[in-house]
């Protein structure tokens, strides 16, 4: 039983688990990275991770051959634990080669999915806990078999778990298993409200605490110096090509624009075949380089349909950006509608050029939004303000703790 932590006292032992980690290729690795450089001020903050390297590594894979990550220490120096099997836990975990197989998962993926579990925990069971061992509080943000183990871990040797899964319901990170490992949590952290409602609709007996606290968002690095050599206003576009972060709409609508003006898109994925000589697509950048495009842009449009939270957008804010998105949640939880920005119903291309016309023929009207995205983001999204809420959750749980 860890018996390291005294009533009101602040956690010294602190560890991080997510199914991937470094270097930052999406908004979860982003998350887990800005939280646990904050925690290494103060605290020792470790990370357990299946997959840590330059590409997103299948968690089986990486588990079965071997694949190592490319670093012990992140840039804040905190230690990046890989968990890795034994020689016979990979044969164990040999079974999991079923969920890749897509007639194995046709029918009932959910239960195909939960039973696998078996396989994943007798692999991994004695090396997560001697992992555990001294930890003062965990906190989780897999939405896989690592978080519902750590679940197990901490239930057994009475260490405080805090979920914070960034679960897309109907998609992955909902089944059976991972619901009830969520609630058997002493918290669960929610990135937006939205997804606070979901969760109870779908765990009405979770009698744990349930609080909405946001991504926290760096602030901006000095990044003054040029920015794409455009004559016209530009609207930029910065994330991965997916098709549900909506790209290709954003490229029809921008035909439909009737001010001179330039969509530059920045992130990996394929290159746009656009013939428009007034969209630049410049690939994958370098962070300096997307504050550099932040700043220098007049309007930031990322008409995603499905985000876990959506730190893109508030980092838009903090370079005091008007932002053009769709309405939906919890996009429009950091975006208010007319306020910092113009939220559009999705599907709607002529309603998204119509936004971007509004403001790209209103200088002023940019200025003003701009300036209140960033008073929003200094209120809620900022990094400082964030983690006094994170730790203030970490202090608050470990006082409720049986091992205080």
């Amino acid at each position: 039983m860890n018996t390291t932590s005294n009533p009101g006292s602040s956690p010294k032992n602190i560890c991080l688990i997510t199914d991937s980690y470094w270097p930052l290729v999406g908004g979860l690795e982003q998350w887990v990275h800005s939280i646990g450089a904050n925690l290494s001020k103060k605290s020792s903050a470790s990370i357990i991770t299946h997959t840590c390297g330059p590409k997103r590594n299948s968690i089986f894979l990486s588990s079965l051959f071997f694949v190592k990550g490319e670093k012990d220490l992140d840039d804040s120096g905190n230690p990046i634990i890989m968990l890795m099997p034994s020689f016979l836990g990979r044969i164990i975990l040999l079974p999991l080669v079923l969920w890749y197989l897509p007639l194995a998962r046709r029918f009932c993926p959910e239960r195909l999915f939960d039973f696998l579990f078996i396989f994943y925990r007798t692999a991994f069971l004695r090396r997560l806990h001697a992992l555990l061992k001294n930890a003062d509080i965990v906190h989780s943000f897999s939405t896989g078999y690592l978080g519902a183990l750590a679940t197990k871990v901490c239930l057994a040797n009475s260490i405080p778990i805090i979920h914070s899964p960034p679960v897309h319901f109907n998609k992955w990170g909902d089944t059976p298993l991972m619901l009830n490992s969520y609630a058997r949590a002493a918290a669960i952290m929610c990135l937006s409200q939205a997804f606070k409602n979901d969760f109870i609709k779908r765990s009405p007996r979770a009698a744990c605490e349930i609080v909405v606290i946001p991504a926290p968002v760096k602030k901006r690095p000095a990044c003054n110096g040029p920015g794409p050599d455009i004559n016209h206003p530009f609207v930029l576009f910065l994330g991965r090509r997916e098709e549900h972060k909506g790209v290709n709409t954003l490229v029809s609508a921008f035909e439909k624009v009737s001010c001179r003006s330039w969509l530059v898109v920045a992130g990996p994925g394929k290159p746009l075949a656009s013939a428009d000589q007034s969209i630049v697509d410049v690939g994958i950048v370098d962070e300096l380089t997307k504050h550099r495009l932040l700043e220098n842009c007049d309007i930031f449009c990322v008409p995603s349909r499905d985000e876990s939270f959506g730190i893109v957008y508030a980092e838009a804010m903090m370079h005091s950006k008007p932002v053009v998105a769709l309405d939906v949640a919890p996009v429009n939880e950091i975006v208010i509608n007319g306020v910092t920005g113009l939220l559009v119903h999705p599907g709607r291309e002529d309603l998204l050029a119509d936004a971007l016309n509004t403001l790209l023929a209103n200088p002023e009207k940019r200025k003003e939004m701009g300036t209140r995205g960033y008073e929003r983001y200094c209120d809620l999204f900022e990094e400082g303000v964030v983690m006094k809420k994170i730790t203030d959750l970490y202090e608050r749980v470990l006082r409720l703790s049986p091992s205080a």
